[in-house]
């Protein structure tokens, strides 16, 4: 699991990033890849994730409205270039090792795969706490896991993110919130 091993140190080449259970971490590299099936949200065309991702944040979407939670992305699908810009633009502000605590170095972002999205509540610059409560409670029915939690951060070298959502399919979705595992350590225990 890399416990104890400085982060981005032995980096391996992800070989199939077209999975939907590809892992892509701080030991774990996309390096330029983008993916052939992105889709627009309905919400704005700019933001896109994987067809079968996409069609699976606009079911949660719904079934949140049905429940009085009203969250819209306000990122998704990142190429590699624009993750280098982002990135380069948070070291600049805060320095590499607090900036590696909040945002992925270019070709270990989730997002680089189309298969994460980042929510806020309609309406705001956040997510309100009720909202990331409904989030982690029920994203999983629709695919998705809370990605960045804070019991986990020894873990994933990233800050509590209850925004970032990441699509892994109903079935693995709700066994690693079932287990109560990072997808890390899922992946370590059952996909690898």
């Amino acid at each position: 699991m890399n416990k104890n091993i400085k982060f981005y140190i032995n980096i391996k080449t992800i070989e199939n990033p077209d999975t939907y259970t590809v892992l892509v971490n701080k030991f774990r590299s996309l390096k330029e890849y983008e993916p052939s099936d992105l889709k627009s949200l309905s919400y704005n065309e700019k933001y896109k994730l994987r067809e079968e991702a996409a069609c699976a944040f606009e079911e949660l979407v719904n079934a949140a409205k049905k429940d009085h939670i009203f969250i819209r992305p306000y990122s998704a699908y990142r190429s590699f270039a624009y993750q280098t810009k982002i990135y380069n633009e948070y070291v600049k502000k805060d320095g590499q090792d607090l900036a590696d605590t909040y945002s992925a170095r270019p070709g270990h972002s989730e997002h680089q795969t189309g298969l994460a999205v980042d929510v806020w509540t309609e309406g705001q610059e956040e997510i309100l706490e009720k909202d990331a409560k409904w989030l982690k409670e029920n994203a999983y029915k629709y695919g998705f896991i809370v990605r960045y939690t804070k019991d986990k951060q020894e873990i994933t070298g990233y800050i509590e993110e209850p925004w970032h959502l990441r699509y892994l399919g109903k079935e693995i979705a709700k066994e690693v919130v079932e287990k109560k595992l990072s997808y890390d350590e899922y992946y370590h225990l059952y996909i690898k």
